[in-house]
């Protein structure tokens, strides 16, 4: 499974409840720092939210998708992004690619810039 969560705008105080809930039960979380920066500060509070792996990523990792596509087929996965999940066409493509591999997707929308 492969969740697609925006953090918002305001970083880790903008989360909603309902994501905060997906990041503890989520067996990896990749951080997506590219599109947008996120402080130093959010991303500490983020990882102490995740109960599973955290791992902050390069943008080629998400481009690439591999990893994350292999892990969601047999674990509970997370890209988080600042703004919306699907404000870039990275984002949006790697999802088009879960659904053709039948990788069950779930989207949390946010506000985005």
């Amino acid at each position: 499974m492969l969740w697609f969560i925006g953090l918002g705008i305001s970083g880790f105080k903008s989360i909603p409840n309902e994501s905060l809930d997906i990041l503890s039960k989520a067996d990896i979380v990749y951080l997506e720092q590219f599109t947008s920066p996120i402080k130093k500060a959010d991303v500490i509070k983020i990882k102490k939210a995740t109960k599973g792996e955290f791992k902050p990523v390069k943008r080629w990792v998400v481009e690439d998708g591999n990893e994350i596509l292999e892990n969601a087929k047999r674990k509970k996965v997370v890209l988080l992004t600042y703004g919306d999940p699907y404000i870039a066409t990275t984002h949006i493509e790697l999802r088009t690619r879960a659904i053709q591999e039948k990788i069950k997707t779930h989207s949390i929308h946010a506000s985005s810039s």
